[in-house]
Order: C-alpha cells, then sequence, then structure tokens
C-alpha cells in the first residue's frame, strides 16, 4: 500500500468502483490520507504494513475478515501479499493475488505464495508466463487485461510542432533517453516530455550533449493527461524494461492518437503492427536503434492521414478490448471460478 499515484493504484480506483456500481459489496484497505485512499470511492478501512511480516497489519486484517466475512480477499500489491492472506487462511476466506508486474519470484516465496492463494490474476500474458516459470501452477493463474476510462480532453495545449509527446515518470526504465536520442534523427520535430523524475538532470544534460536541448521540452508533472495528450502529433512509449501492461498506451488509443512503442511485454499484446501502432523491434527490446525508432515517427508526422488511419483502428481496438467494463467483465469470471471451483 505505497504512498504514490501509479498504474496500480488507478486500477484499484476504476475496478472497485465499477464493482460497486454493479451491486458487488467492497471494502478496501489503504493508508489513510494516501492517493489511494482520497481517490477510492467505496468504502474503506485504514491501514497500513510496515513490514511484509508486520504482525500487527495481520491482527488487523483478522479483525476486518472477521467482522466483514467476505467471499473473497483481493491483493495487488507485493509487500501486501504475505499478512493480509495469512488472515484470510485462519479465517477460511478464498484468496486472489493481483499481479501488476513481471519481477521474479524467488523459489522459496513462490512455495508459500502456492500455500497461502486460490488464485492468481495476471494482468498481461506476459505476466501471465512469468507467474507459471516461477512455479505457479498454470490452472490457477488466469488472464485479465487492465481497462482505463476515455479520455477526455478540454482544450489543446500551446506546443511546439511538430510534436512527440512522452509520458510517464523520468525514470531510465522508462526510456526517455531513447526519445532524446531519436530526437537526434527527426531534425525540426519537437521531443514534450510530461511527468518528473530523478532522471530529469540526467536527460537534460544528454538533451545538450545531442545539441536538442532547444527542441527538447520538460513540462513536469501534469494533471490533465488528456489535454496533453490530445495535442501532440505523435505519442511515443519508448520504454525499455518488460511493461507488464501500460496505461498511457490504452489512454493515448482512446483518443485515436497515432502511437510508436517497444515491441516488449505487454505492450506487444496491446498493439499490433501496422495495424494499431508502429512498433519498433530490437534483437535486445533494452537496447532499441534510435534511428529506426525515428524513421517511425518521421512516417507519422510526414502523413497524418496514416497516423489518423492508426489511431482510429487503435481506438476501436480500445473501445472492444481495454475499456473498464470490460475489465470488471473478465475479473467477476475469475473471481467467481475462485470463489466457486
Amino acid at each position: 500500500m505505497p504512498k504514490d499515484w501509479g498504474g496500480i493504484e488507478r486500477y484499484l480506483v476504476y475496478l472497485t468502483t465499477e464493482m460497486a456500481a454493479r451491486g458487488h459489496t467492497i471494502t478496501a484497505t489503504a493508508p489513510s490520507k494516501s492517493p489511494l485512499s482520497q481517490n477510492l470511492t467505496v468504502p474503506q478501512i485504514p491501514a497500513r504494513l510496515l513490514h511484509k511480516y508486520d504482525p500487527l497489519t495481520l491482527a488487523t486484517y483478522l479483525r476486518i475478515l472477521q467482522s466483514n466475512q467476505p467471499e473473497l480477499l483481493v491483493t495487488h500489491f507485493s509487500p501486501d501479499y504475505i499478512m493480509p492472506a495469512y488472515a484470510a487462511r485462519l479465517t477460511k476466506t478464498k484468496t486472489c493475488m493481483t499481479r501488476h508486474v513481471t519481477a521474479q519470484f524467488k523459489p522459496s516465496r513462490t512455495k508459500l505464495y502456492e500455500k497461502l492463494y486460490d488464485g492468481y490474476v495476471a494482468i498481461s500474458k506476459a505476466v501471465q508466463d512469468h507467474l507459471i516459470q516461477d512455479g505457479i501452477p498454470s490452472e490457477r493463474v488466469h488472464l485479465a487485461y487492465n481497462g482505463s476510462p476515455p479520455l477526455a480532453p478540454s482544450s489543446k495545449l500551446d506546443l511546439a510542432e511538430p510534436s512527440v509527446g512522452v509520458f510517464g515518470r523520468l525514470v531510465w526504465v522508462k526510456g526517455q533517453d531513447l526519445a532524446i536520442r531519436s530526437l537526434e534523427h527527426l531534425p525540426g520535430a519537437h521531443l514534450h516530455l510530461f511527468g518528473d523524475g530523478p532522471f530529469e538532470g540526467e536527460l537534460k544534460l544528454l538533451a545538450k550533449s545531442l545539441s536538442v536541448a532547444d527542441r527538447t521540452h520538460f513540462h513536469g508533472h501534469i494533471t490533465n493527461v488528456a489535454d496533453a495528450m490530445a495535442s501532440v502529433d505523435v505519442i511515443l512509449i519508448p520504454s525499455i524494461w518488460r511493461e507488464a501492461f501500460g496505461f498511457t498506451a490504452v489512454e493515448a488509443m482512446s483518443l485515436a492518437k497515432p502511437i510508436v512503442a517497444n515491441n516488449y511485454g505487454g505492450l506487444s499484446e496491446i498493439f499490433t503492427h501496422n495495424q494499431t501502432a508502429f512498433l519498433f523491434k530490437s534483437p535486445n527490446p533494452e537496447d532499441p536503434d534510435p534511428k529506426k525508432v525515428a524513421q517511425l515517427i518521421k512516417k507519422l508526422l510526414n502523413d497524418p492521414s496514416l497516423g489518423a488511419k492508426l489511431g482510429q483502428a487503435a481506438k476501436v481496438h480500445y473501445e472492444s478490448n481495454f475499456t473498464v467494463p470490460h475489465m470488471v467483465d473478465r475479473l467477476e469470471t475469475i473471481y467467481n471460478k475462485i470463489i466457486s471451483p
């Protein structure tokens, strides 16, 4: 239950709000005054985990489960995978782990989770494959892609054009340095980075060293993502790690934006190359060639009709697969299987 407001927190808000709207009785736990707590729309109980084996948390969850008697306990954050599940076992409550990342489990942790969990939700096939490779029985691992509400822009930002937008925290795995290196091969184009983070200083130095600092714009943290996304000509998703899914991807799809993305992890499951986006491929997806990325961006900047065609196809794909109702349809089916196998 971290203090940030990221993809998992947004997932939880979307999920619990839609489940409650469908008539399910939902109770969430979250640290008081956290971004998650402030955005939840369902009844919640304050709970904070000091460490994975915090006995106070075990006592808290025992009280919560004994008083609420839920049919299913669903966990989402790695630090919370153990003590709430122990409490569920003691109260004979069914358990479901939702895995939001592609990180590997230690063998000892896999054995523990096998004893504690009746089922697992993987938010992409990339995550599902990791869980099975780690030793989780395949029959317990269920695939349920994420969903996101469609973005609704209200106005257009005044940005230097032609514009390429990258959205996300400024950390090395998000690949903003790849975006800057690609800009070197896109004369006249402007790169707009939306987000903040510890990598900002290094990125500015990189832009300066490549003589593209005047065309690299740092906008910092923004609250209105819809307006920013709607204002750029092309959205680049240059992540160089195995993304589990990618909310930025489906948000951009909901706006029918032309997209260029790394063909890696969950991103390769969301898009189809040449149909809903341009995907850049590399022998090493963690070290793509900036020139090849630039070539794909250039195609879209030089041919707006092509970008519009890809964007519209992406929007149709989003509306058919990645809305919140679609996500909850999938999860309701999985939860029912775990509750009544």
